[in-house]
């Protein structure tokens, strides 16, 4: 399955009207997930502790070590980006250098001019690029996301980039201790009225045996889930959100129950606009 399905089935998954409420053990009621553990696979594991039903956890998953192979992709992906960075100062070194032979009279005034036009058209990249704006590639934020930004944040803010499923899954599991279901979602009440949309986290984790999702299928519905927060300029301000300690906010627990998701409304976001979703939401 490529990444474009995994999205298509999180912005479907956005709005159920059969569904209000928490899902219970990160799914709603009556919802199926292809991608579960097969009833052999279950009775496998009851086998193996001891023909016990209730055990909570699948015995093939180990929390340290799915952490660790985390946080060592992102530091892998993170030298990668420094590697890039070190190439592009030394690209712009070397027409620095040239530039300067330029003008020490090691050229003509044609070649002059010519480097010149290449060095501003470097610098103005340089300026106007943060380090989220060119992500994937192919991936920049809009003039409204940027005004939006500067106006709350000031003039000068950059942001820390894009987010990845990765480090989304990492924050979850730096705040609450476990990988937890998620999804986004929104509800419209009516034409003309306003779109309020959510990160929702469930009590259903990673490891959890009503919860059979495998760490890839997890990654890959939480890479869909970073695009759209990113899409939508809300990466820093989810960021925000799982750097607080757990705390019980109007009316939601601290922590995701078997009753009650935890709540992120991004419509509460200064950077917010209803015209940010429309490119994914329909209704």
């Amino acid at each position: 399955e490529g990444f474009m399905d995994g999205l298509k089935r999180e912005v479907d998954k956005t709005f159920n009207p059969r569904t209000r409420g928490a899902k219970i053990a990160g799914r709603a009621p009556g919802e199926e997930r292809p991608t579960e553990v097969s009833p052999e696979k279950l009775a496998q594991w009851e086998a193996n502790n001891g023909g016990d039903a209730d055990a909570q956890y699948r015995p093939d998953f180990d929390l340290a070590a799915f952490t660790e192979r985390l946080e060592e992709q992102m530091r892998a992906e993170e030298a990668a980006k420094t590697a890039v960075e070190l190439a592009e100062e030394k690209v712009a070194a070397d027409l620095a250098a040239r530039l300067a032979e330029v003008h020490d009279g090691h050229g003509s005034v044609a070649a002059e001019l010519g480097r010149v036009k290449v060095l501003e058209e470097v610098a103005k990249t340089n300026n106007s690029e943060s380090p989220g704006e060119s992500w994937g590639g192919d991936w920049a934020k809009s003039e409204r996301q940027t005004e939006l930004e500067r106006a709350y944040y000031g003039e000068d803010y950059v942001g820390e980039g894009p987010m990845s499923g990765r480090e989304l899954a990492l924050l979850c599991h730096a705040k609450y201790g476990k990988y937890h279901d998620m999804a986004v979602k929104h509800v419209r009440m009516g034409e003309g009225m306003k779109r309020w949309v959510s990160l929702n986290l469930y009590v259903g984790h990673l490891g959890q045996r009503s919860y059979p999702a495998t760490e890839d299928v997890y990654l890959q519905q939480l890479d869909a889930i970073a695009y759209m927060i990113t899409s939508w300029g809300q990466a820093d301000y989810t960021r925000a959100f799982f750097r607080e300690p757990p705390i019980a906010r109007r009316g939601l627990p601290s922590k995701p129950r078997v009753d009650t998701c935890v709540t992120l409304q991004f419509n509460r976001s200064p950077t917010w606009d209803d015209e940010l979703g429309d490119e994914f939401f329909t209704y």
